[in-house]
């Protein structure tokens, strides 16, 4: 229950993100995706925990009507029933999994995404230039080789690059706002 309301949370922070600060959902999504997920990391050292019953794991693995049961659970769309929806969708995938395993998917996109919009491509489109983007991926590997280089764990990396994509694209959002 917990992790559902988490989700929850996470979905309406998201949502006031979103709405009130007016970025780009894709992008806003993308970068709480990158912040959770490293925190994730950190709390699960990267090891998942196959061992859930079967009792559980029938929520993620019974079919109905030839499609399995996941599929009916993602018809909510409002933001912050996304969030509690992912949520769900968590707890499911660990239930098809047979228990939790956080390095299921991967945060490569957003090390190219957060390049380009420190690069200055806007997030609503119409701005930026080819070499810019090319150096804002090149700054975002220089900031990972970094991190690596002076022993910053794995998964705060995760976390600090989020944090500084979503700072990126909150100054962009500014910086339209003064125009």
């Amino acid at each position: 229950m917990l992790g559902l309301l988490a989700a929850l949370f996470v979905g309406l922070v998201n949502g006031i993100v979103i709405a009130k600060l007016k970025v780009n959902s894709m992008i806003a999504t993308l970068a709480m995706q990158m912040i959770i997920r490293g925190f994730i990391y950190i709390l699960t050292q990267g090891v998942g925990k196959p061992n859930f019953p079967d009792s559980y794991n029938v929520i993620g693995r019974t079919v109905i009507a030839g499609m399995q049961t996941p599929i009916y659970y993602s018809l909510i769309l409002a933001y912050a029933f996304t969030g509690l929806m992912a949520g769900i969708s968590g707890l499911l995938l660990a239930a098809r999994m047979g228990g939790p395993i956080p390095t299921q998917g991967q945060n490569m996109e957003m090390n190219v995404i957060a390049g380009c919009v420190i690069g200055g491509c806007s997030v609503s489109g119409g701005e930026g230039t080819m070499f810019g983007s090319f150096l804002g991926v090149i700054v975002m590997s220089l900031v990972t080789n970094a991190f690596n280089i002076l022993g910053v764990d794995i998964y705060w990396q995760r976390t600090i690059l989020g944090t500084i994509f979503l700072i990126a694209v909150l100054a962009d959002v500014c910086k339209k706002q003064e125009i």
